[in-house]
């Protein structure tokens, strides 16, 4: 029968074959960037502005239902780490950076995505950034440091959250995609507080033998017989990544300014001649309000980092006037501020054992604690307080577990009885052993040491 006849039941079709090569299949969304917090391409990496690369989300705004900004995510806490998707190209973008009236965000919200690999972050705050995730630098998570940035390790502090929303993967012109999955928490719930002993920013007389061990050594507190300078945020002058930061405590001090530093940037170019001179601004009658010495000027960035004792803020549009000119604020933050000073220190006479006389130097220390995470400028502006370090697993009182493995020493210890069992393993075993000779003795079946079994 001829395969053309009209009952036949051979099925003819066309095969249609389409290379995806290069397609980009990804899911986007296009956003003024006037919407975008700042409102400005970045200039510098960590600043308040957006710009390729960012890993982003959206903040409500608390007093207005509906609206808010699409800002820069933070894998610090829960509430900053959720992403909407990652920037990968402005356009429209005025000469400074600032929003034009055509100026549009290209977000990838899932899928292949054009990233500057040189953007990624080494983790090196974490390990020494060499390891990567899985065996390799191909899935890159939130940093809990830099808004926006992706690093190739998972945060290791509990509290913090783990959050994969990039995987390197070649395409043609595309290098990575678009993966956000869901992420956790370091710790998981059984995350809880140190517990330590110190109060909160306390004073304390401390002997200074100048030993290793010192306490003022550990980081936590501070010889307030010199001048010490605490960073607010991670915009601090010689921020490390990876630096703690004390916003908690510099909110205990209230107005009680024992010296604050600014960082400010100018809509002018500030004159290098300013440096390590006064600045000021001024009220409408003329009158000096705000008075500080500016530490150094950076002419290319605009910036100028500013130290004060006094409680007057500097805010955007203000006036500033140095020697050698005048300038408008930009943008102004408060990064960093100083501990009080306890002027002389008291030299205690001690005696060995031969009974000669051996000087001690006491001075006034305090305990100063330090933020779970680092604190960003964004998180100082608007007033949201990251919290106390020392973040450590707590257990309670009573555990109730299905099944548990100890891999080495077990130590059991009771005030009761007056006991303290260093190897609960051994003991066990010695028990076990002496209990096996005395059955075979009695000639007693063995019953109670089934379940002990020795590893070689």
């Amino acid at each position: 029968m001829s395969s053309s006849c009209g009952n036949s039941s051979n099925l003819l079709g066309n095969m249609n074959v389409k290379s995806i090569t290069h397609s980009g299949a990804r899911l986007m969304m296009t956003h003024p960037l006037g919407g975008f917090s700042g409102g400005f391409v970045s200039s510098h990496r960590g600043d308040d502005g957006i710009t390729a690369g960012d890993a982003i989300r959206w903040e409500a705004d608390e007093n207005a239902q509906g609206s808010g900004k699409y800002t820069k995510a933070r894998a610090d806490r829960a509430s900053t780490s959720e992403v909407v998707g990652i920037v990968e190209s402005i356009e429209g973008v005025n000469a400074d950076g600032s929003a034009g009236p055509t100026s549009l965000v290209n977000v990838v919200i899932s899928g292949q995505i054009k990233y500057d690999i040189d953007k990624l972050v080494s983790a090196t705050h974490i390990d020494s950034g060499t390891t990567g995730s899985a065996g390799g630098n191909d899935v890159y998570f939130l940093s809990e440091v830099t808004g926006g940035a992706l690093q190739n390790l998972a945060p290791s502090t509990p509290t913090f959250i783990a959050k994969p929303v990039l995987q390197r993967a070649v395409d043609g012109d595309f290098t990575a995609q678009v993966v956000n999955y869901i992420g956790y928490q370091i710790g998981g719930e059984i995350v809880g507080t140190r517990g330590r002993g110190e109060p909160k920013n306390g004073v304390a007389d401390i002997l200074d033998f100048g030993g290793p061990k010192n306490p003022m050594f550990s980081g936590d507190w501070w010889d307030l017989s010199k001048v010490n300078w605490l960073s607010i945020n991670n915009s601090d002058i010689g921020y490390r990544t990876g630096d703690p930061t004390y916003y908690t405590s510099y909110t205990i001090f209230g107005n009680a300014n024992f010296g604050t530093r600014w960082k400010v940037t100018f809509k002018e170019t500030p004159k290098k001649s300013d440096e390590y001179l006064n600045i000021t601004t001024k009220l409408a009658n003329g009158k000096v309000d705000f008075s500080g010495k500016v530490q150094s000027i950076n002419i290319v960035t605009k910036e100028a980092y500013i130290t004060t004792t006094t409680t007057s803020n500097l805010s955007a549009d203000q006036k500033m006037f140095g020697r050698s000119g005048q300038y408008t604020i930009a943008t102004a933050d408060k990064i960093a501020f100083a501990l009080p000073r306890v002027q002389g220190t008291v030299v205690n006479n001690f005696v060995d054992i031969n009974g000669s006389k051996r000087n001690g130097r006491q001075v006034k220390a305090m305990f100063v604690n330090r933020d779970s995470s680092p604190s960003s400028v964004e998180d100082t502006r608007v007033g949201r307080t990251p919290g106390e370090a020392g973040t450590v697993v707590s257990i309670p009182d009573n555990v109730e577990v299905q099944e548990i493995t100890i891999r080495d020493n077990f130590t059991v210890q009771s005030e009761t009885h007056n006991v303290k069992i260093t190897d609960l393993a051994d003991t066990i075993k010695r028990m076990n052993t002496d209990i096996q000779a005395c059955l075979s003795k009695l000639n007693i079946s063995e019953t109670a040491g089934k379940n002990i079994t020795n590893k070689t």
